[in-house]
């Protein structure tokens, strides 16, 4: 390709990426946002206190939501399976949360329905087998009722069936969970069966799928949603729409959309020219902040009437022996952002500085972690807070976040304007 045609494609990616910046503001503007209550304060895959307590806080129909059973109506309809329609009698249905280590029990004095629910955590060891145990004893359901009494529901993110550790003594077939045996040893308890007992089974997924064809958790908050008129309670489905979103890796979840978000959606040619823009803007970005980085405190130093010493090339640390500079050079400051070679190579990137008018000298130090400026007087300098700049993960910011360079070029500006003083 030539420069000239090199140089339409660029001209054409840029306006391409003004036109996207354009619309980020815009919506930005209009009040469109990605900030999340419910994430501010809980990680969005806290299983317990995030999602099985939420879903308890709606689908208890004595919540303080004072909808009754509207939205474990909704939560129970979504079950499509043949042995568990109308299996809970809503009038009378309660619903327990994490008694006898059970995520949710739903029942309605007759027929109960356990709860499993499975975001990122494994199955644990006989598991199922313990709920189902501990639901026959404490209810007092005879053998030969259990098949036609307990169901038990496993909601997930991922997996759709369960690990075979977790029901010991019954065989997964399809939708039906088969005991196999008489006597079964789950250490804290035994399980004995006798006759036949087959238990309904049922995975309830975070995520509607098309095929097989199932609606999940998305689908039963968007339902509620759209059911609920008390503007505080459906304000809650919204903000935990958004965190359900959030931990599905498969679609994009923010309003706001990212630049790879906006050139998915551009036609094929366009696309393929976005990401010609953006391989040759990553491999020149580290080429780009060691030279700016380079050359900004250098114009700082101009700028302060300072000039780096070159005849000094350690710095006194403590009783340690002298340590050695790397030149600041745009390669070893490329070295250091990409930690490249032996870390004596890239670590300890810097300068001492001279004023043209008086003795006054600074020291400006890229160390492993953390960047030092201060004062230079020959004596041993201080690895501690007193001489780092407090700006954080330099490395990673300056990569990552969209005025992370300048932000912190510019605080290395304004430090050096004190110290040069």
């Amino acid at each position: 390709m030539t420069d000239t045609a090199r140089n339409k494609r660029w001209q054409k990616s840029l306006t391409t990426y003004s036109m996207f910046n354009e619309k980020r503001q815009e919506l930005k503007g209009l009040g469109v946002n990605d900030y999340s209550l419910i994430n501010s304060l809980l990680k969005i895959n806290d299983e317990v206190r995030l999602h099985t307590r939420f879903i308890y806080s709606m689908i208890n129909p004595k919540s303080l939501h004072y909808c009754g059973h509207s939205f474990l109506h909704h939560f129970l309809d979504l079950i499509k399976h043949p042995k568990l329609c109308n299996f809970i009698n809503l009038t009378d249905a309660q619903v327990l949360i994490e008694k006898d280590n059970i995520d949710l029990l739903i029942h309605d004095n007759n027929n109960f329905m356990i709860i499993e629910n499975k975001l990122n955590a494994e199955d644990g060891k006989h598991q199922i087998s313990r709920y189902i145990t501990a639901v026959k004893e404490k209810f007092n359901i005879p053998d030969s009722e259990m098949s036609a009494r307990i169901s038990v529901i496993y909601l997930s993110k991922k997996n759709t069936v369960p690990q075979p550790q977790s029901y010991k003594g019954f065989k997964l077939e399809k939708d039906i969970l088969v005991w196999q045996k008489t006597n079964v040893d789950l250490h804290k308890c035994n399980l004995s069966l006798s006759g036949k007992v087959e238990i309904p089974f049922y995975h309830y997924p975070y995520f509607s799928t098309v095929s097989p064809a199932k609606k999940g958790i998305d689908a039963w908050v968007a339902n509620c949603c759209a059911s609920c008129n008390k503007t505080n309670v459906k304000n809650a489905f919204i903000e935990y729409q958004l965190i359900i979103s959030k931990i599905n890796k498969n679609k994009p979840w923010k309003k706001i959309m990212t630049l790879s978000d906006y050139s998915l959606n551009l036609p094929l040619d366009e696309e393929k020219e976005m990401y010609d823009f953006m391989v040759e803007a990553n491999t020149n970005l580290v080429n780009f902040i060691s030279r700016k980085i380079n050359k900004s405190i250098t114009e700082s130093l101009e700028k302060y009437k300072y000039e780096i010493d070159s005849s000094i090339t350690t710095l006194k640390h403590g009783d340690i022996t002298d340590i050695a500079l790397n030149e600041f050079t745009s390669t070893h400051i490329s070295n250091w952002i990409n930690k490249t070679g032996q870390k004596s190579d890239w670590k300890n990137v810097g300068f001492v500085a001279k004023s043209k008018y008086s003795d006054n000298r600074v020291y400006f130090l890229l160390a492993d972690w953390h960047i030092y400026l201060a004062k230079w007087d020959s004596q041993p300098y201080k690895w501690d807070e007193t001489n780092r700049i407090s700006i954080g993960q330099y490395r990673e910011k300056i990569m990552s976040e969209p005025k992370g360079l300048y932000d912190r070029l510019d605080k290395v500006d304004s430090e050096l304007r004190v110290l040069c003083k």
